[in-house]
């Protein structure tokens, strides 16, 4: 979806679409570059994408996640 800030992209062995409202920004000032960690259900679907940067990043980068 061109354009829309509600999905997210992100290229593995084949392209995925995520919810931007099921990512989730946890601030840590020991993770420079930033770390993603998917975090999935048991039966696999995913549950949330959590996010861990400085809070320099996460200051530049606060339009990108919305209700943070």
């Amino acid at each position: 979806m061109r354009g829309s800030r509600c999905w997210s992209r992100r290229k593995a062995t084949r392209r995925l679409l995520y919810q931007q409202a099921k990512f989730h920004v946890v601030v840590n000032e020991q993770k420079d570059p930033p770390t993603a960690q998917v975090i999935k259900d048991r039966d696999g679907s995913l549950k949330e994408v959590k996010v861990q940067m400085t809070k320099a990043e996460f200051q530049s980068s606060r339009s990108c996640f919305p209700g943070q």
